[in-house]
């Protein structure tokens, strides 16, 4: 896919040094639930949450695998090894240096290079300036990561599907009715908790099988997928839910990595974050989506999963409302309370839908 972000940066400003010391024993490879071994090196300012995350796994389970070489204090201490049951292997970030220029602040350039502040302090705390005050000329250690995986090349194009015309949405979501409402039924993609409650749009339908056959392509992700509430057959008030009225609205319970009970309540540890910004990134890039609505806490782990794939600032400042705060009115993704487990899909007005109103 082109060229990497990272060579959009002034070159005089980045030089590439050498891949993390991060060994990954077997051949799973990134986008897959195939599990195996791997020994990891943990990096500074590295965290759990940072180590799960790449690896698709739990904080309890990297204690539980580890407990002996961690000891009762369960600190993890830079250039320590670990072994992890990993459910992906990514490629290895690569250690380079990045050189300070005007305006650059430590929070600015972790978040270019996808790393936590803290992470960026530590990593340079033995240069000069000890990992305080900036000055323009500095040289760092950074930690960049590779580019975001994408699907085969000879996975070919998606599958065409079709949906029953003649259903469209007349009013507001939170006011509105659903005409001729088509009924979403469970597939390979995606498994249907209540049909009754899962009447969309044609349109919606459509974009919605296409988006989660994308997803599916995109991140090799094998776990069950649960589609939760729509709206019901003729549209109007479903509750709980103050929108869902005219078929345009979508809940997706957020994917889990694998291993966790299909009906447990999944804490932040227990999501796959890297298959959840896939899923986000394949209902975005069809186009036809208004907002999607998640939790302001959870859009941080979001965030931070899609830095670790290597997704640039422009397509995060496109996508993500984080971190600009849970009022901002900018990015697709919007905070929502109560958005803890699923995300809320809205697609757009269709074009042959001159009633349908989008707020």
């Amino acid at each position: 896919m082109g060229v990497p972000w990272v060579l959009g940066l002034v070159l005089s400003s980045f030089v590439p040094v050498r891949p993390a010391r991060a060994a990954a024993v077997g051949e799973a490879t990134a986008g897959t639930s195939e599990r195996t071994w791997v020994t990891h090196e943990i990096l500074p300012g590295e965290t759990y949450e940072d180590i799960g995350a790449r690896y698709g796994v739990s904080k309890k389970e990297i204690l539980r695998w580890n407990a002996k070489r961690l000891g009762p204090k369960k600190w993890l201490i830079a250039g320590k090894k670990l072994r992890i049951y990993a459910r992906r292997v990514p490629p290895a970030p690569v250690l380079s240096t990045y050189v300070v220029r005007k305006g650059d602040t430590y929070a600015k350039i972790a978040a270019k290079f996808g790393m936590r502040e803290e992470a960026l302090r530590r990593l340079n705390r033995r240069s000069k300036g000890r990992g305080k005050k900036l000055y323009v000329g500095q040289t760092l250690r950074v930690y960049v990561q590779p580019e975001p995986p994408q699907p085969p090349a000879d996975a070919g194009p998606l599958p065409e599907f079709s949906v029953p015309a003649g259903s469209y949405a007349h009013g507001k979501p939170n006011r509105g009715r659903l005409i001729g409402g088509v009924q979403v039924t469970s597939n390979d993609d995606f498994t249907v908790r209540n049909p009754d409650r899962a009447y969309a749009t044609s349109h919606a339908a459509l974009v919605l099988r296409r988006a989660m056959a994308d997803f599916r392509r995109r991140s090799g992700y094998r776990g069950t997928v649960l589609v939760a509430d729509i709206s019901k057959r003729g549209g109007g008030r479903l509750r709980p839910h103050r929108s869902h009225q005219t078929g345009r609205d979508i809940d997706i319970r957020l994917p889990k990595l694998e291993g966790i009970p299909a009906g447990k309540y999944p804490s932040m540890d227990e999501i796959d974050w890297v298959a959840t910004w896939h899923m986000v990134a394949a209902f975005v890039d069809t186009g036809e989506v208004e907002y999607i609505f998640l939790d302001y806490r959870r859009q941080r782990r979001l965030y931070r999963a899609a830095r670790r794939l290597g997704v640039s600032e422009d397509r995060l400042r496109q996508v993500m409302q984080y971190p600009r705060g849970p009022k901002a009115t900018q990015g697709i993704v919007r905070h929502s309370k109560g958005h803890t487990i699923h995300m809320h899909v809205r697609i757009k007005c269709a074009e042959d839908a001159p009633s349908c109103v989008s707020y």
